[in-house]
């Protein structure tokens, strides 16, 4: 009636034009879940997940006045992990149809933040709130599906 699992995901955007990279966003998810069986698949889930992001700029591009490099903000975050599934296991593969799926902050803080290179103070603020941003930003996921195989 029970499973425990380590779940993992990674995604990344990345805006370039020509050789210039302009702007990029990672993210990086590693999560600790278990599942409460009820019936043949239809399970619900609950856990804990550990977010780190990473967001670049090219400051020439943006106005912002700091150093001529492109700058890093690395975060992470502590979430709550929620979710209602369907899974289905054929001897060690597995299939799953994640109906919804919401992971909740906790808590987090900015490891690396962009501001400590900007020139202005006024910058400096505008730039501290926006990273703020990537420690308590909820994810949402509806109708995801997923294979794997368990050892």
């Amino acid at each position: 009636n029970w499973q425990v699992g380590v779940d993992y995901m990674s995604t990344g955007i990345e805006v370039n034009f020509s050789k210039l990279d302009l702007a990029g966003f990672h993210e990086k998810n590693i999560g600790l879940k278990a599942r409460r069986f009820y019936g043949n698949s239809f399970n619900l889930s609950f856990g804990f997940v550990r977010r780190t992001n990473e967001v670049y700029l090219d400051p020439s591009v943006y106005g912002i006045s700091v150093s001529d490099v492109n700058f890093r903000t690395e975060a992470q975050a502590n979430l709550l992990h929620l979710g209602m599934s369907n899974h289905w296991q054929f001897d060690n593969w597995s299939l799953a149809v994640n109906w919804i799926s919401l992971n909740l902050p906790l808590g987090g803080k900015v490891t690396q933040s962009a501001a400590d290179q900007a020139d202005d103070e006024g910058d400096k603020d505008d730039i501290r709130r926006a990273e703020n941003v990537l420690t308590w930003y909820p994810n949402l996921a509806t109708f995801t599906m997923s294979a794997g195989y368990m050892f």
